[in-house]
């Protein structure tokens, strides 16, 4: 699997403080990123993904089965969501380097990780130690065109893609982490620790 050059890790200190010395990460559950707390900048709902294609190329059609299915005359508007029907965690980090990252996320401080690959491998060795039972994926999250209506798109790739390029500007990566199935644990945030991260960020 191919890295990214570099990350950056923006936050708040006294929530960054231990991310060097002990490699703490904090995941947050994803149906928690709406809450009135968070910068407009960090506020989106992950469990969602809405589009709205135009009445001009687009159809919908009602009926029993596709062979008796009238279509809707005089639409004014289309809006349709694909849900996540799956729990999930996730860490956002940035691709490239920004001073408007710090109101973005209200953070005062910011992390450059220069050894990307090196500290996938301690990620991926901390995750097979500490949550055995869990999957985690990394990507670069993906701003779709929110006017078409995307094909073959699973719940994993609901979970990197943002339906507005609102904030595209911040190049956001993210880390998620599946729970496994039998997860009922009501905890919104969950943590896991790489060990120092001195020598590469």
């Amino acid at each position: 699997m191919s890295y990214p050059a570099q990350l950056y890790h923006f936050g708040k200190s006294q929530y960054l403080c231990d991310f060097v010395s002990k490699g703490h990460i904090s995941f947050g559950i994803a149906d928690c990123f709406t809450r009135d707390r968070l910068t407009k900048g960090q506020r989106d709902d992950e469990m969602k993904r809405t589009i709205i294609p135009s009445t001009k190329t687009t159809s919908v059609l009602v009926g029993q089965n596709l062979q008796s299915a009238q279509t809707l005359k005089n639409l004014t508007s289309i809006k349709i969501g694909f849900g996540i029907q799956v729990s999930y965690f996730m860490k956002c980090f940035s691709l490239d380097y920004a001073d408007e990252m710090y109101q973005d996320v209200g953070g005062d401080l910011c992390i450059e990780i220069s050894r990307v690959a090196q500290f996938f491998e301690r990620f991926e060795d901390a995750l097979k130690k500490q949550l055995p039972d869990w999957a985690a994926f990394a990507a670069q999250a993906q701003y779709w065109d929110f006017a078409h209506i995307p094909e073959w798109m699973n719940q994993r790739d609901l979970m990197f893609f943002k339906d507005s390029a609102k904030y595209s500007c911040q190049k956001e990566y993210r880390i998620v982490l599946l729970p496994p199935d039998n997860f009922t644990s009501p905890k919104k945030r969950q943590s896991l620790y790489l060990g120092s991260l001195a020598d590469i960020a």
